[in-house]
């Protein structure tokens, strides 16, 4: 390692990089690294920094895998690991970053996330209505959970349909606007609007409410790997399965969710096929 670097202990440094880095890059989410960063800390000790190379960290991916985690969890470490040695070349305190060496692990494909419409209709019947209006706006809009806590009535704007998600309440830290459909529109009219104040009347995620209307409608023993165990978050999977499966290109579904990499939507991609084949189904019938 370069001499001119400047030397500090992997354990010093996790604590500059949150305080310098993942704060201000993520200020909502960033406690959910910090077991992430615990467990590397806890593997590497007090090595140094410089002394980290791909061997070394690749020994630690590898306890990962030993250790029976998920591929798509050791690659979020990975990912972890290679924005903090991104820092460390950036403010001085090493001269590349071991990361760029080491290939990431295949993930098995996402299974898919979405709902047919009679199974939407059963979602929403056992809903009461606070309740309903909330999964309409996720099932449309693709928001985050914590998007649609924070979302409020300055925020939207019914005439011109569309709303603002701001910055400080955005995984990603960048402001989008949202476009709203008739259905969102009108679920949004039934809560108010009024002039100020959040849009949604809980204080918190109902995560009660939600668990009741899920084991009403019997989807967290389901046989269809579809709708097994389904989470409020893939309400979210379910919009950008149905943009998709509309023909709506992968780029204009990015910009809609909110995703800052364009490889993240294409995990939805195979579902335009769907589309192709109701065409051909739709000229056989003609």
């Amino acid at each position: 390692m370069n001499d001119s670097c400047r030397r500090i202990r992997l354990d010093a440094f996790i604590g500059v990089y949150v305080e310098q880095y993942l704060k201000s890059r993520d200020p909502r989410s960033w406690r959910k690294e910090l077991g992430r960063l615990r467990r590397i800390q806890e593997y590497f000790g007090e090595v140094w920094l410089d002394d980290l190379d791909a061997a070394v960290v690749e020994g630690f991916l590898a306890d990962l895998r030993r250790a029976g985690l998920k591929p798509a969890t050791i690659n979020r470490y990975h990912a972890r690991l290679s924005s903090m040695m991104k820092r460390a070349w950036a403010w001085g305190y090493r001269t590349d970053n071991p990361l760029r060496h080491i290939e990431r692990l295949r993930e098995s494909r996402m299974g898919d996330r979405y709902l047919e419409a009679d199974e939407f209709r059963m979602l929403l019947d056992a809903c009461d209505p606070d309740l309903r209006a909330l999964v309409v706006v996720a099932a449309y809009t693709g928001m985050r959970r914590g998007e649609l806590m924070a979302l409020r009535w300055q925020d939207v704007d019914l005439d011109a349909g569309c709303l603002i998600v701001r910055a400080d309440h955005s995984k990603t830290a960048e402001s989008r606007t949202v476009p709203l459909n008739t259905e969102v529109r009108k679920a949004l009219q039934g809560l108010g609007p009024v002039e100020e104040g959040r849009v949604f009347p809980f204080k918190e995620f109902p995560r009660y409410r939600w668990d009741k209307v899920r084991r009403r409608i019997g989807w967290d023993q389901s046989e269809n790997p579809r709708l097994r165990g389904w989470r409020f978050h893939d309400l979210r999977h379910d919009a950008a399965s149905q943009l998709v499966m509309a023909d709506v290109p992968i780029a204009k579904v990015a910009k809609i969710l909110g995703h800052k990499e364009l490889m993240t939507t294409q995990r939805y991609a195979h579902l335009a096929d769907r589309s192709l084949f109701e065409a051909m189904e739709r000229i056989a019938r003609k």
